[in-house]
């Protein structure tokens, strides 16, 4: 009997591939090793638009100690997140996890992707604004208090400051809205000189 154990190498392109099958999803905004929090966190895949959808991949090798504070990182940003992993892994994940994770199992020998849905990730109820602010450049984040009529003098503060006002000058959801659609756009350039870090 062929064994259900993905490997490494195989869950990332289904997970590529999981994503796009998505209905709405066919023209995703995806980016791999994205930085949260200033790098001090990355999601293994992120969904940028059409919204803020978080990817952590533990396959068969992976260690599961750092879970825990992976979790709290995305839980502040994404507005959803997704745990894929295996059926080994899967019954120590699963307590590591915050309840809202959807949780897809990477399996061989299966059709389509290889990713087996056992449960649909729901909204995160602690995402944070200022961790949400502080995926924006410091140039991006000025343009969106422009966009909001922010009536402060803002040019020579620091990036700290500029993303504790934007943070705090919109509702939750309208600032997730304007920072998907702002890393949408700085992700779909294909120009190289569009990639720094800003």
């Amino acid at each position: 009997m062929r064994s259900s154990q993905a490997r490494d190498g195989d869950i990332r392109p289904a997970v590529r591939e999981w994503i796009l099958r998505q209905p709405g999803w066919g023209q995703a905004v995806l980016r791999e090793e994205f930085g949260l929090c200033n790098g001090e966190a990355r999601a293994d895949v992120a969904v940028i638009a059409p919204q803020l959808v978080g990817f952590e991949i533990k396959g068969p090798l992976d260690r599961l100690d750092r879970l825990p504070r992976q979790v709290a990182f995305y839980d502040r940003i994404f507005a959803r997140s997704w745990l894929v992993t295996t059926e080994a892994a899967w019954p120590a994940a699963s307590a590591l996890i915050s309840p809202w994770w959807g949780v897809l199992l990477a399996q061989s020998g299966r059709r389509q992707s290889g990713l087996l849905p056992v449960r649909a990730a729901q909204p995160s109820r602690v995402v944070e604004p200022l961790a949400l602010a502080r995926l924006l450049w410091r140039q991006e984040v000025l343009a969106e208090l422009d966009a909001v009529r922010w009536r402060g003098a803002t040019s020579r503060l620091p990036r700290y400051q500029l993303w504790q006002i934007l943070a705090e000058a919109l509702p939750v959801e309208e600032l997730a809205g304007r920072v998907q659609h702002v890393l949408a756009a700085r992700e779909r350039p294909a120009s190289p000189a569009d990639a720094g870090s800003g």
